[in-house]
C-alpha cells in the first residue's frame, strides 16, 4: 500500500471508530462484575472482571474502575480475542488518580495506560502534551524514558519532534536523533493546512525535509531563501517566494508562484504553469494544463500516457 493511502485509511478508520463505538457498560451478574460494549475496530466484547468486589466496585471513567483492592483498566486490542481487563500492577485504589493523556498515578507509582513506569518519580511527575510526561530529572514518551534531553528546558513540537536548550531532535524507536538545527529560536515545524503529519520544518537559515519514516537515516536540508513565505506544497514539495524544494533539492526549473500539488494520493507529482514534476524531475513533454495522475507513478495529458514507475 502506498504511504499516503495508508495515512488516509488510518484517518478514516479513526473517524469511523469514534462515531460507531459505544461506551463500556459495567454490570453485576451472580456476584461478579462484567463489562460490555462495542468498538468499531475491536468488535463486540462482554468481559469478566476477575476478582472484582461488587460491594466496593465503582467507575472512575469509562475505562478505569476500582474496588477495595484493585485498580482495573479495560484494554482493547485488535481482535476480540485480545480484549481484556487489566489490574494495574501495585496500584493503590485509595490514592489512584488520572492525570490525562493516558497517564495515571497513586501515592507511589506512575502508569501509562496499563504499563507501570518504574523509572518515574510520582511526586514530581507531570503531564506535558503529545503523550509526553516528565519528572524533575527525566522526560518520558508514553511508558518509556527519553534519555539525552534536558526535561527542564524541553519544548514539544509534535509527538516525534522535541527540543531543549541544546538542539532539536527526532524521537527514534531507541534513541534521540539530533537535527543540528542552525537556529533553535526560529525553528518550527511546517505543514499544509488540514494535514496532520509533518514532513517539513524551517528555521531562519534552512529548510528541513524530515521524511516519512521515523527511522529515516538522514534529516536533509536546503538553504532557505525566504523564511516568512515558506509553505508546504505537499508531503514531497515545498516553496517560498524565491524557490521550490523537493526534499533536500532546490528545483531551479520550477516556478514558485504557480507550483502546486496535482493529486493527494501520489504526492511525488507536482506541477507549475510550465512543467510537470515527478520525484523532483521534469516529466519531459508533459502538458501541465491537461496532465492528470491516474495511478502511482502514472499519468496522462492530451498527448499521451506516462508510466514513470
Amino acid at each position: 500500500m502506498n504511504k499516503y493511502s495508508a495515512i488516509t485509511l488510518f484517518s478514516l478508520l479513526f473517524l469511523l471508530s469514534s462515531c460507531l463505538s459505544t461506551k463500556p457498560s459495567y454490570y453485576e451478574k451472580e456476584g461478579q462484575m462484567y463489562v460490555k460494549g462495542f468498538e468499531f475496530i475491536y468488535g463486540k466484547y462482554d468481559l469478566l472482571l476477575e476478582d472484582a468486589d461488587p460491594a466496593t466496585f465503582r467507575t472512575i471513567d469509562h475505562y478505569y474502575t476500582v474496588d477495595a483492592n484493585h485498580v482495573y483498566r479495560l484494554d482493547l486490542f485488535f481482535g476480540t480475542w485480545n480484549n481484556k481487563i487489566v489490574a494495574l500492577e501495585q496500584a493503590d485504589p485509595t490514592t489512584f488518580e488520572l492525570l490525562g493523556h493516558g497517564y495515571s498515578r497513586d501515592a507511589h507509582h506512575v502508569w501509562y495506560y496499563s504499563h507501570l513506569i518504574h523509572e518515574a518519580d510520582c511526586k514530581s511527575f507531570r503531564v506535558l502534551q503529545e503523550d509526553y510526561g516528565r519528572t524533575d530529572s527525566l522526560l518520558f514518551y508514553c511508558s518509556r524514558p527519553v534519555y539525552g534531553i534536558d526535561p527542564n528546558t524541553v519544548v514539544i513540537y509534535s509527538n516525534k519532534y522535541l527540543g531543549d536548550k541544546n538542539d532539536v531532535y527526532r524521537l527514534e524507536p531507541d534513541y534521540l536523533k539530533p537535527l543540528h538545527v542552525s537556529d533553535k529560536e526560529s525553528f518550527t515545524l511546517v505543514q499544509k493546512k488540514d494535514d496532520v503529519f509533518y514532513f517539513w520544518a524551517k528555521d531562519k537559515n534552512y529548510v528541513y525535509y524530515l521524511g516519512y519514516h521515523e527511522n529515516d537515516s538522514n534529516i536533509v536540508r536546503s538553504t532557505i531563501a525566504d523564511y516568512q513565505s515558506f509553505e508546504v506544497v505537499n508531503h514531497d514539495y515545498a516553496r517560498d517566494k524565491v524557490q521550490v524544494y523537493y526534499h533536500d533539492s532546490i528545483l531551479n526549473e520550477a516556478d514558485p508562484a504557480t507550483m502546486k500539488s496535482i493529486e493527494y494520493f501520489d504526492q511525488e507529482f507536482a506541477k507549475d504553469k510550465y512543467h510537470v514534476f515527478y520525484r523532483g524531475k521534469i516529466v519531459e513533454d508533459a502538458d501541465p494544463k491537461t496532465f492528470k495522475v491516474t495511478g502511482y507513478g502514472i499519468g496522462k495529458d492530451k498527448n499521451r500516457e506516462y508510466n514513470l514507475r
